[in-house]
């Protein structure tokens, strides 16, 4: 089997086309983020994880128990950082 040196070169071309289009996808989806004097990059989510635009918001129903367990849980670290200090 033959390979033309016109094949190679289009290959090529069309494989840095493709490498320099993911690193400006990459550029472009991630902002600097400053964390404790150090300077990372935040990737914004994909697209694919984005809930979709033609979804409906479901109401979570919460009850007085759960209410009631998130206050107890609440008040319990408040005492304790009270306490730290």
């Amino acid at each position: 089997m033959k390979v033309f040196s016109g094949d190679i070169f289009l290959f090529k071309s069309s494989q840095e086309l493709e490498n320099k289009e993911k690193e400006d996808e990459m550029q472009s989806s991630s902002k600097p983020v400053k964390i404790k004097g150090k300077v990372k990059a935040r990737k914004v989510v994909e697209q694919m994880n984005k809930p979709s635009p033609m979804g409906r918001r479901v109401v979570p129903r919460i009850d007085t128990a759960m209410k009631n367990k998130a206050d107890a849980a609440a008040n319990k670290l408040l005492k304790a950082k009270v306490h730290c200090k």
